[in-house]
C-alpha cells in the first residue's frame, strides 16, 4: 500500500491558509501525520501571537491596542460611535494607527480612519483660533457655510479662521445648528421679523386702528372709574358740594346779590338786565311830560300821562298857594306875575305889609296888580295866590260803587250750577257734580274771568267752560276743567285768538 504524501504550508498571517482536510481513504502518510500537527502548531502559535497574551506589550498585538483604546478614550464620540469607529479600524487595510500626544504643536487632520486620542483632540480643540499655527481642516468637514461653500470641498482652511467665526459667542449660540435653533430654523427670519415691527406703533405718540383690546382701566390709572349709566355715575363728596351750590338752568332761584354782566344802553334783547342797565335806561330815556288840557289828547305816547284841567297849560304847580316877589322901581304903579291867580283868592304884601284890596290895589286878569299909590325905588312887592283847585267832573258816591262793582276781579263769586259767567270776576266752584260755565257773547278787549275749583273735585266732576261763539287760546273747543283745585284765569285778547287761558 503505497502513501501520497503533500507537505503543508502556513501562509498566515500575511495571507490566509488553504489547509487541506484528510479523507478517511487516503493513506495514513499522505501527508504526514506529524505534518499535520506541525501545520496546526504553527498556525496557533501565529494566532497567539497576533492576539497577545494579557498586558502584552508587543504593540503589534491586539492585546497592546485594545489597551491604548481603553487609556487613551476617544474624545467626542459616543460608545456606539466609538465602537463604529474601532470596527472599521479593525477592518481597513491600513490598520490601527494611535496619534502621538506630542502633536499639539503639529496638528495634521486627515479624512482617513485614524484614531484620534484624547490628547489630539485636546490639542485641535485649544488651537482653534490661534494665530501663530496655521492648523487646516478639510473645507468637507465645515459644511455649506456662507463664502465657504463654493471651494472645493477638498480643500482646507486655517483653523484659526474657524475660531474667529466663533469669536466670543456664548456657548450656547457658538454652533451653526444652536444659531439655526435660536431663530426657529426659519430661513426667512429677517422678512419675518421686518414685517411683525410693521405691525408695532411707536410707543411715542402712537396712533392705534381698529378696536384696541386688553388694556384695563388698572393700566392707565382709572381703577375707581365705573362703567354705568350716566345717570348712576357716582360722583365724589367734593364734587356733590360743588353742584349743590350751582342753580339750575330752568327758573333758578338766586339767593343774596347775584351779578350778571351790564349790557349797553338800548340793548332790547332776553338778556338779564342789571340794575345799572335799567337806571341808565331811565337816565337816558325822555318821558313824555304830563298834559293838563281840558281834552284828551289826540295821539298819546307810552308812559304818558294826562290830567283834565280848565285850561290847556304844559306845567302843573302842585303848590295850593304861591308866592311872587317883585322888587318896585321908582314911581311903579303895574305889577304883572308869571304865574296866573284867581281874583279875589289873592293877598299883596308891600315890603311885609298886607295891602287892602280896592283900597290899596286893584287886580286885573288874573295876573296883575295896580297900586293906588306908586311905589318907591326898591319896594318889594309880593303876589300869594292860591292855585285853582275846582273839580270839573266828579263822580257821586253811587257812581263810585257801582264803577268799581264792573272793574273789579277781586270779590269772588260762589256757585254750585250751571252759570253764564261776567267780566272781571272770579268763580269758586263748589258744585258736586259736574256743570257748565258759558263765557260772555261779546267780550271787550281785556276782559278777564277767573275760575277756581274750590271743591277740588274737578277730575270727577268736570267743570265745562262753554265758548259761547268765541275762540279759546285761538281754537275751537270749549275748556275742560278737570285736575282738583285748579285755578285758571281767561283774559279775552281779541277774535282772532280769543280767550287767552293761564
Amino acid at each position: 500500500m503505497g502513501y501520497n504524501r503533500r507537505d503543508m504550508a502556513t501562509n498566515f498571517p500575511t495571507s490566509l491558509d488553504n489547509l487541506t482536510n484528510p479523507a478517511g481513504s487516503d493513506p495514513v502518510n499522505n501527508p504526514s501525520h506529524a505534518s499535520q500537527h506541525a501545520n496546526i502548531n504553527d498556525a496557533i502559535e501565529t494566532l497567539e501571537a497576533k492576539v497577545g497574551v494579557d498586558n502584552s506589550a508587543v504593540t503589534t498585538s491586539l492585546d497592546y491596542r485594545v489597551t491604548q483604546l481603553e487609556t487613551n478614550p476617544v474624545a467626542g464620540y459616543t460608545d456606539e460611535e466609538a465602537r463604529n469607529a474601532i470596527g472599521a479600524a479593525l477592518t481597513g487595510s491600513g490598520g490601527i494607527t494611535v496619534t502621538p500626544d506630542d502633536i499639539a504643536n503639529t496638528i495634521t487632520v486627515s479624512t482617513d480612519s485614524t484614531i484620534a486620542t484624547k490628547t489630539y483632540v485636546d490639542a485641535a480643540v485649544n488651537n482653534l483660533g490661534s494665530t501663530s499655527d496655521e492648523t487646516y481642516v478639510p473645507i468637507s468637514d465645515v459644511g455649506n457655510a456662507d463664502g465657504i461653500a463654493t471651494l472645493d470641498e477638498n480643500a482646507q482652511i486655517p483653523l484659526s479662521q474657524l475660531g474667529n467665526l466663533v469669536d466670543g459667542a456664548p456657548s450656547a449660540l457658538d454652533t451653526l445648528n444652536e444659531l439655526a435653533a435660536a431663530i426657529n430654523d426659519d430661513a426667512s427670519y429677517a422678512a419675518g421679523i421686518t414685517t411683525a415691527l410693521g405691525l408695532k406703533a411707536p410707543i411715542a405718540s402712537p396712533t392705534f386702528t381698529g378696536t384696541v383690546g386688553g388694556i384695563t382701566k388698572d393700566m392707565v390709572g382709572l381703577a375707581n372709574v365705573d362703567n354705568t349709566t350716566d345717570a348712576l355715575k357716582p360722583v365724589s363728596t367734593a364734587t356733590q358740594t360743588a353742584l349743590d351750590l350751582k342753580a339750575n338752568l330752568a327758573s333758578p332761584t338766586l339767593t343774596g346779590t347775584p351779578l350778571a354782566p351790564t349790557a349797553t344802553t338800548g340793548t332790547n334783547t332776553t338778556q338779564i338786565a342789571t340794575t345799572a342797565f335799567v337806571q341808565a335806561e331811565i337816565d337816558a330815556s325822555v318821558q313824555p311830560g304830563a298834559l293838563y288840557q281840558t281834552s284828551a289828547p289826540a295821539s298819546p305816547e307810552i308812559g304818558q300821562i294826562w290830567i283834565d284841567s280848565d285850561e290847556d297849560v304844559t306845567t302843573f304847580d302842585s303848590n295850593i298857594i304861591r308866592r311872587k316877589a317883585i322888587t318896585a322901581t321908582a314911581g311903579q304903579t303895574v305889577f304883572t306875575a308869571d304865574l296866573p291867580f284867581i281874583d279875589g283868592f289873592e293877598q299883596i304884601f308891600m315890603n311885609g305889609l298886607l295891602l287892602v284890596k280896592t283900597t290899596d290895589y286893584a287886580t286885573s286878569g288874573g295876573n296883575t296888580v295896580t297900586l293906588t299909590s306908586a311905589a318907591a325905588a326898591s319896594d318889594i312887592i309880593e303876589i300869594v295866590s292860591v292855585t285853582g283847585a275846582n273839580s270839573v267832573n266828579t263822580y257821586t258816591q253811587a257812581e263810585v260803587d257801582a264803577l268799581l262793582a264792573a272793574n273789579t276781579s277781586v270779590a269772588p263769586l260762589s256757585i254750585s250750577a250751571n252759570t253764564t259767567l261776567v267780566a272781571k270776576k272770579r268763580y269758586f266752584v263748589t258744585s258736586a257734580s259736574a256743570l257748565t260755565l258759558t263765557l260772555p257773547a261779546s267780550p271787550a278787549l281785556n276782559d278777564e274771568i277767573q275760575i277756581v275749583d274750590a271743591s277740588g273735585n274737578a277730575s270727577t266732576y268736570n267743570i265745562t267752560v262753554a265758548r259761547n261763539g268765541n275762540n279759546i287760546n285761538g281754537g275751537t273747543g270749549n275748556l275742560i276743567i278737570d285736575n282738583n283745585g285748579g285755578w285758571y284765569t281767561l283774559l279775552y285778547t281779541g277774535a282772532t285768538y280769543g280767550w287767552k287761558v293761564g
